[in-house]
């Protein structure tokens, strides 16, 4: 009884296996394969390389062209990366005529108005998006300096900002 169940159960794993090719029964077999590889997203991003402030502010170009291959929910993302003043502040720093450095902070107004602002000793602007694109354009930022009545007069401040460049999810 045992070896009768042996048999058809091993028959019943013979006959049950899927995908089984027998010589006798075929000549050839094949199997398709399909692959699609996407294009990489490509674009050029032009920011200028300087920009003096003005007291009540300065408007800055981000120009995005030859934008291609960016998959539905993706665009093209320009950030703060960082600045040249501890903790990625967004300050300008300079020197009055008695060799004192000085500090004047500045903001990032975006396109819809709202602002990018340094907290004292905190990098909150650090990874902030400036501008984003889907497609070809220019957009523009405001680069505001803090005045206040505390401003030491007389001292060119300078400073710079590094931007972020990415290709990231749309909101």
């Amino acid at each position: 009884m045992r070896k009768k169940l042996a048999a058809v159960l091993t028959m019943g794993l013979i006959l049950g296996t899927s995908g089984s090719v027998y010589a006798a029964n075929l000549e050839s077999s094949e199997t398709q394969f399909t692959c699609t590889v996407t294009n990489e997203p490509s674009y050029t991003v032009s920011i200028p390389s300087s920009v003096t402030m003005a007291a009540d502010g300065t408007d800055v170009d981000i120009t995005v062209t030859d934008v291609n291959n960016l998959q539905d929910g993706q665009k093209v993302s320009v950030t703060v990366a960082g600045t040249d003043f501890s903790f990625d502040q967004l300050v300008l720093s300079g020197r009055d005529s008695g060799g004192i450095n000085r500090i004047l902070g500045y903001k990032i107004q975006r396109p819809d108005g709202t602002l990018i602002e340094s907290i004292a000793n905190v990098s909150v602007a650090k990874g902030q998006e400036i501008v984003s694109f889907t497609e070809d354009g220019t957009k523009t930022y405001r680069a505001i300096p803090e005045i206040g009545p505390t401003t030491v007069k007389g001292v060119t401040y300078t400073g710079s900002l590094t931007y972020g460049i990415a290709v990231a999810d749309a909101e």
